[in-house]
């Protein structure tokens, strides 16, 4: 789970009223959903490069939420749904005990795979693994393991420490999509690991992190 930088905001209208809410309307409000559910979606997914904030798994085409499809600071096509540009996805309120008070909340949101979503439902959080956070290092708190392709704690921090960063890996299910997440990897590494390519010479367009940290595990283990 990489680091996102949230303070690119390209839907300034919504940004705007948000600032000036003294009282956040519901979440289930459907006119306040219409008007600004996808400036708030396709900001955090063009932030995100078009993939889940938790697990990197691949959401939509970086080029339908690219810089370019905005105007007067809301999203261009306004009359879509989210199924009309993402495989599947939604806005996840990343400490669901705010959520009432504070609903529309740019700080709390993340745009997440739909099974993972539904999976983290409601579920406390620690804010350890909030990756917008100023403090938030991927590197520092989490490890790959590349045989089983699950991310762990990364096992120099402190005992007490990893348990924290164990529970909310647990929490937002980085490791629920473990499955598709090996196989595109290891297809990967297999091609470089028979000198069709090279690192270098690989690109991926979804789980960024976790082919990073093969990259960084591997090339050590040759050293």
């Amino acid at each position: 789970m990489k680091k996102i930088n949230k303070t690119k905001i390209l839907s300034t209208v919504y940004k705007k009223w948000e600032n000036k809410l003294e009282e956040h309307p519901k979440y289930n409000n459907s006119k306040v959903r219409k008007e600004i559910y996808i400036d708030i979606a396709t900001n955090l997914l063009n932030i995100q490069g078009g993939l889940c904030a938790y697990t990197e798994i691949f959401l939509c085409n970086k080029n339908i939420v690219d810089d370019n499809n905005w105007k007067a600071g809301r999203f261009k096509k306004q009359n879509i749904t989210i199924k009309d540009i993402c495989k599947g996805g939604g806005l996840d309120h990343f400490d669901a005990s705010i959520k009432k008070e504070k609903a529309w909340l740019w700080d709390n949101f993340f745009f997440v795979d739909t099974d993972v979503n539904n999976k983290k439902s409601d579920k406390e959080v620690d804010s350890i693994l909030k990756p917008d956070t100023k403090d938030y290092d991927e590197y520092k708190l989490l490890e790959y393991n590349i045989d089983e392709h699950i991310f762990i704690a990364n096992t120099g921090l402190d005992i007490q420490t990893q348990k924290r960063v164990n529970n909310m890996i647990l929490t937002l299910g980085i490791n629920q999509v473990k499955n598709v997440r090996k196989e595109y990897l290891e297809e990967k590494i297999l091609d470089i690991e028979l000198k069709y390519k090279t690192w270098e010479q690989t690109s991926v367009f979804q789980f960024l992190t976790a082919f990073e940290m093969c990259k960084i595990t591997m090339n050590n283990e040759k050293i």
